[in-house]
């Protein structure tokens, strides 16, 4: 408990500030887990840590992470801007830019590597977040509302600590 004491006493300033964070796991170049909130409500430090046990353990497309699987997971850490209401789904630069659908309640967000890693364009990204959202494939094409932001991205294999 001391040591715990100890590490938020020696945590800089910028790390207590509040902060959207994302938390991606890949496994063998493959998606095993993302998780995070695209409003800033935790201090980073806070932010990361919570989304990284999130990711480990409550996404629910994927079973949890073992502590066998550990050994060579990648960690992603994307840090949010604050988002941006835009106009259109036109206004933003695919690849660069991050984006957030909202429509009826719904909501889905795609880091701005997402459409590049599956080579989607446009059109193919907005059916894939429609649908991710829970909505029809189409739905973004009338009455979606659009956000944007871009990250700051922080990565590194995880190494098993010898005992």
């Amino acid at each position: 408990m001391q040591y715990l004491m100890q590490i938020q006493k020696d945590i800089p300033p910028e790390l207590e500030m509040p902060a959207a964070v994302y938390v991606t796991l890949m496994k063998s170049g493959e998606l095993r887990g993302c998780i995070g909130s695209s409003r800033p409500i935790y201090p980073l430090y806070q932010a990361v840590v919570s989304s990284g046990l999130h990711a480990a353990s409550r996404d629910h497309r994927f079973r949890p992470v073992q502590p066998d699987e550990l050994e060579g997971m990648d960690i992603e850490i994307s840090v949010m801007s604050n988002p941006e209401s835009v106009d259109s789904y036109l206004d933003f630069v695919l690849g660069e830019e991050g984006i957030i659908l909202e429509k009826d309640g719904h909501t889905a967000l795609f880091l701005p590597e997402v459409p590049v890693k599956y080579h989607w364009n446009r059109e193919q990204m907005l059916n894939q977040l429609a649908m991710k959202a829970g909505l029809s494939e189409d739905a973004w094409k009338e009455g979606a509302r659009f956000k944007i932001f871009r990250t700051r991205k922080f990565s590194a294999p995880y190494e098993v600590p010898e005992y």
